[in-house]
């Protein structure tokens, strides 16, 4: 048996990558171009199909798992098989990656036959995290101007220059620092309490940093007094800002003996 040489075993890999390069581009084709079809049949046999949740994906849904099919009548899989969710996602260069059991979904659909049959498949319920559901109590209670500086933060930064995309500057401002928070606890007192909170720019929070409530409060009233008598018809923020972080930040001279 003779062995290839190097040559030939290049142009053997190149041939290889060449087949699969075109498989995967007929595929793809294949798939834009079904795929109005492919949610079709999905959703006929209860299939709950989402919107895909970036730029990459091609299709998403929430199907039971294909195993639980296996060895079953195709209209009555196994009743414990809880839905998962499955996605095909395009890769940069053209390609599909089949996530879950995306790619045998594909394939019984692409042989005619009909999925299998779907137990009824809600909506998973999206659960709002902490912070979100404390910054929209906190926007009720106290609106949506910044608590340091007075200035809105929707849409707009610190400076008062509007963001880009109309995004917003809204952070959440712990009044007791998270630092002390076990000292807190042992006073029986919850730095996380609503009543402790305040909504703030990011870098007005940045700049109060964890310093005591005194202090934090003390810097809020500088502010609103620097930005009432300093304020021009120009709106100079940032020098607003800047001359009153210092007025506060700047140490207390000590007289010498």
């Amino acid at each position: 048996m003779s062995i290839p040489g190097p040559n030939e075993t290049r142009v053997s890999t190149v041939d290889t990558m060449s087949v699969m390069s075109a498989y995967q581009s007929r595929e793809a084709m294949e798939l834009r171009q079904l795929l109005p079809r492919f949610v079709e049949w999905l959703e006929a046999a209860g299939v709950l199909v989402q919107e895909p949740m970036t730029k990459y994906e091609v299709a998403r849904f929430r199907a039971i798992p294909a195993d639980a099919c296996l060895g079953r009548s195709w209209n009555a899989p196994d009743p414990d098989a809880k839905p998962k969710s499955h996605v095909v996602y395009r890769r940069k260069d053209g390609s599909l990656n089949w996530a879950g059991d995306s790619r045998t979904y594909w394939a019984w659909f692409r042989s005619g036959q009909k999925a299998p049959h779907q137990p009824e498949i809600k909506e998973a319920k999206k659960v709002k995290s902490w912070t979100t559901r404390t910054r929209e109590k906190l926007i009720e209670r106290d609106g949506t101007d910044c608590y340091f500086c007075g200035k809105t933060m929707i849409g707009h930064d610190h400076t008062a220059r509007a963001l880009p995309n109309a995004a917003n500057d809204i952070t959440i401002e712990h009044l007791l620092s998270q630092h002390n928070k076990d000292a807190h606890k042992q006073e029986g007192v919850d730095v996380n309490h609503i009543d402790y909170l305040v909504l703030a720019h990011a870098k007005c929070n940045r700049d109060i940093g964890h310093r005591p409530i005194a202090e934090k409060l003390t810097y809020r009233e500088i502010m609103h007094d620097q930005r009432s008598t300093m304020w021009d018809g120009k709106e100079n923020a940032e020098r607003t800002a800047a001359d009153c972080i210092a007025k506060f930040v700047q140490p207390v001279a000590t007289k010498k003996d």
